[in-house]
């Protein structure tokens, strides 16, 4: 019986890791649910390299896309992984930096960087280009966004993005 209930929490949790994405409906001002909702993605295989983009990774960072009501996105990139603290960066470092995406069918979009996202931190990217790459894709979405001498890179779910979404 123990191996069994085992079992079931290694499935259950490893459909949670697959589970990067997430949908909230957002709450009137008398805290009932409305039909506006906030999509928000997250990856933990985030590494940092410099000069080569193949070389030996450097640093590990996880990221947060976040779609709002208005279908704005925002990637807010975390040292550490801690969630809870604010992203980095807090400053405009990564103006002139370039946003590249690749899916399992081997297509590549390059999607612009608007500029800072919020007051916080993080980036808003080209919000149709994005949304559109993504509900085109399925399985792993790799990404890299180049600044500088970094390479920042990781993989979003695009299969769970578009049953969030739901496509």
């Amino acid at each position: 019986m123990k191996r069994y209930l085992l079992l079931s929490v290694i499935i259950i949790s490893g459909s949670l890791v697959q589970a990067q994405w997430t949908k909230a409906y957002l709450l009137d001002d008398f805290g009932d649910t409305t039909n506006t909702y906030r999509i928000e993605g997250r990856s933990f295989d985030g590494l940092t390299h410099y000069n080569d983009p193949n070389a030996e990774p450097l640093e590990k960072f996880c990221i947060q896309i976040t779609i709002d009501e208005n279908n704005n996105v925002g990637f807010l990139l975390y040292e550490n992984c801690t969630f809870t603290n604010n992203p980095y960066p807090g400053t405009d470092i990564f103006k002139g930096g370039t946003f590249r995406m690749r899916n399992s069918e081997g297509t590549t979009e390059k999607i612009n960087i608007l500029g800072k996202l919020s007051k916080r931190g993080g980036l808003k990217l080209e919000s149709d280009k994005f949304r559109e790459f993504m509900a085109n894709s399925s399985g792993k979405v790799r990404c890299i966004l180049k600044v500088g001498v970094a390479y920042y890179k990781f993989t979003l779910n695009a299969t769970s993005y578009n049953k969030t979404v739901g496509n």
